[in-house]
């Protein structure tokens, strides 16, 4: 179901504007966004109080009201993450290998910088390496997050030339980005209790 058709079905259009919505529910991993009584009392109240809402919170200026979409199947109500929506369905696939316990380290080139392997260890005893070697022009999806993805491309030689020699690191692409402009959020959480019960008549005005 997209997003905007998830809003139309399960949410009352005063409360998000059905062009705050994003289609997501067509990749693996889904999200919505969820919502409940006091969250609609809270966002009327934001509004009586001229708190603006913000169309995008993604595009940097993320200060007003907004809603953010959550990892949350809307259809059974459990966590949607990457097992769930990668891993479980392709499981016993024949030419699928998960190796569990262990941590890549950094990338294997060649001599024209064309990746030939991933170097992994042993996630308890760093002495046992393993090197998963690429098929000749196969390809490497390097996916390790928003920390450990520069952190493995620096060690394999790709990034800020003065840092990396700096390190000790052979240099194999100068590029200067990698590792830069990491910014974390500051979020206040407001938790409260209502002295009296709250019910759907309170909401349309009875």
């Amino acid at each position: 179901m997209a997003g905007d058709q998830y809003a139309t079905s399960y949410l009352p259009s005063s409360i998000i504007p059905s062009k705050y919505f994003t289609r997501v529910s067509i990749f693996p991993v889904k999200d919505h966004f969820t919502t409940d009584l006091v969250t609609e009392i809270a966002w009327d109240a934001w509004s009586d109080l001229n708190i603006t809402t913000v169309p995008e919170h993604g595009l940097g200026n993320a200060v007003g009201r907004y809603w953010v979409p959550a990892s949350q199947n809307p259809f059974n109500q459990t966590r949607s993450y990457a097992r769930y929506g990668y891993y479980d369905p392709i499981r016993f696939r024949e030419n699928y290998h998960l190796i569990v316990n262990h941590r890549a380290e950094k990338l294997e080139f060649d001599s024209k910088n064309r990746i030939k392997g991933v170097v992994v260890r042993e996630r308890f005893d760093s002495t046992q390496k393993v090197v998963v070697r690429v098929r000749n022009g196969g390809d490497a999806v390097l996916a390790a997050g928003a920390v450990h993805t520069p952190h493995i491309l620096q060690l394999s030689g790709i990034g800020s030339r003065a840092l990396l020699e700096e390190a000790g690191v052979e240099v194999k692409v100068d590029l200067p980005g990698v590792g830069q402009n990491l910014q974390d959020h500051a979020q206040i959480m407001l938790g409260c209790n209502c002295e009296c019960s709250i019910s759907w008549d309170m909401k349309v005005g009875r």
